[in-house]
């Protein structure tokens, strides 16, 4: 009878000692469960912030480039626009974390979360049309050989022959930026890497069938002009000290050339007119909207996240204006 009570209590404390055993494995297994829930939960918290966060940001950076163009076209009503052409400029924008029953948005306090977007314009017409300009100012502006300059020009459409249906002129197409020039072969990579790139576009013209006004003599810099006029850079920066000019005449007087001998040429029906190509104002600009939304400690600023905006906007004479060029991105 002993035996069979020591065996009973036996197997009841081995029993109890299993189902101890079974509790605290699944005690270990719910607790690593909840810790990677809780961890699972943490990271889609945190990866929910950074999504709202770069959606503030790309925000930012488009509210930063309407911002730089109402500013842009208020300026060229007033024949200003070299008031805000070149400086750069920092706009705040609100941050809002909800919104209140009645749908009133709710502001995060400036001291807890910061969005802005810094701004600059630079002129498009102050550079070199590498569509539309002659084989003579590709070749100052790229610093090629006059062979390499005639084979670029050649290869680009003619009088709207980018739309005709001819074998001669079907393999001819207009360069979308300036990188084509060595995507296309024209030039090397090397050679383009000589290149300012701020001194050539191809944003300038919207209408291939007209190019007209692409390059503004009171604006473009002495490289440009040196192109344009056919004379030394050195040259050139002494002819732009005399601006502003009004007409061809005080711009040939400044230059001390005749204007048959510029590189962009006045047409021979109407020498006294400046040329085609050529303007007195700019109407087309680079707009750069570098945006940043980032939270705040005391005066620092953590966890950043950027987002960009660049665009080209041309302003047709008749008013309004029009976006030729769009490239909104996240990142610095």
């Amino acid at each position: 009878m002993t035996m069979i009570l020591r065996k009973y209590r036996s197997e009841r404390v081995r029993r109890r000692g299993m189902a101890l055993v079974i509790a605290i494995s699944l005690l270990a297994l719910f607790s690593t469960l909840g810790m990677l829930y809780v961890r699972r939960m943490n990271l889609e918290i945190a990866r929910a912030d950074m999504l709202l966060a770069e959606a503030r940001a790309r925000q930012a950076a488009t509210a930063g480039f309407q911002a730089a163009l109402a500013e842009l076209e208020r300026a060229l009503e007033n024949r200003q626009s070299h008031q805000v052409v070149g400086k750069p400029k920092r706009y705040d924008f609100p941050v809002y974390s909800g919104a209140l029953a009645d749908g009133t948005p709710t502001r995060e306090a400036s001291d807890r979360r910061r969005a802005y977007a810094d701004v600059i314009i630079a002129d498009e017409n102050a550079k070199v049309n590498l569509n539309h300009a002659p084989a003579s100012v590709l070749q100052m502006i790229l610093g090629v050989d006059g062979a390499t300059a005639r084979a670029i020009a050649a290869s680009l459409p003619r009088d709207g022959a980018a739309f005709s249906e001819s074998d001669e002129e079907a393999h001819r197409q207009w360069l979308l930026e300036p990188g084509d020039l060595v995507a296309r072969g024209l030039i090397t990579p090397e050679q383009f890497d000589a290149v300012n790139r701020e001194h050539v576009t191809t944003y300038t013209v919207p209408d291939h069938d007209n190019p007209v006004g692409f390059i503004n003599i009171n604006t473009a810099p002495a490289e440009v002009m040196a192109a344009v006029l056919d004379m030394s850079v050195k040259d050139a920066g002494k002819v732009i000290t005399r601006r502003p000019f009004r007409t061809l005449a005080a711009l040939a007087a400044a230059a001390g050339k005749d204007p048959a001998t510029f590189n962009i040429r006045p047409d021979p029906n109407n020498p006294s007119s400046l040329p085609a190509p050529l303007a007195f104002e700019s109407r087309c600009f680079q707009i750069v909207s570098e945006a940043v939304c980032a939270n705040v400690a005391g005066k620092q600023e953590y966890d950043k996240v950027h987002a960009r905006v660049d665009a080209i906007v041309y302003f047709p004479p008749d008013g309004g204006y029009e976006i030729v060029k769009w490239n909104a991105r996240r990142g610095a």
